[in-house]
């Protein structure tokens, strides 16, 4: 799938509704965050329990990919790929539109559904 203004989606944005959080790191300079982080937040802390974690190089920086067993509400998504340190700005546009908010923009049934995605690459 391809948006001329955005992108094309990673495949990984696929997986189950509410069974993966996307971490976008936007920058080289910022940590990545580790996997017994990761691990101690969300197994450790909120008891959920991870399938995979997957690490991705991007142009700006990186992205991660944990897919988790159980399936989280979208304002819960939003909130741990925030704490876990995902893109300020990315976070605050997904919440938005988890939030419904998105109804007065063009095509703003289709973001109700997808609006929690991650980019191979961006149009330039």
């Amino acid at each position: 799938m391809r948006f001329e203004k955005f992108g094309h989606i990673d495949e990984a944005t696929n997986i189950s509704q509410g069974r993966a959080l996307f971490l976008d790191i936007d920058d080289h300079k910022t940590p990545r965050p580790s996997r017994k982080y990761i691990r101690w937040i969300v197994e450790g802390l909120l008891r959920l329990h991870i399938e995979t974690i997957y690490y991705k190089k991007t142009k700006r920086g990186q992205h991660v990919i944990i897919r988790i067993a159980e399936t989280l509400r979208p304002l819960e998504l939003v909130a741990l790929q925030s704490i876990l340190g995902s893109d300020s700005m990315r976070e605050a546009l997904n919440f938005m539109r988890a939030r419904g908010g998105v109804e007065e923009l063009p095509d703003g049934d289709y973001w109700l559904t997808r609006w929690n995605i991650i980019y191979d690459f961006k149009v330039e």
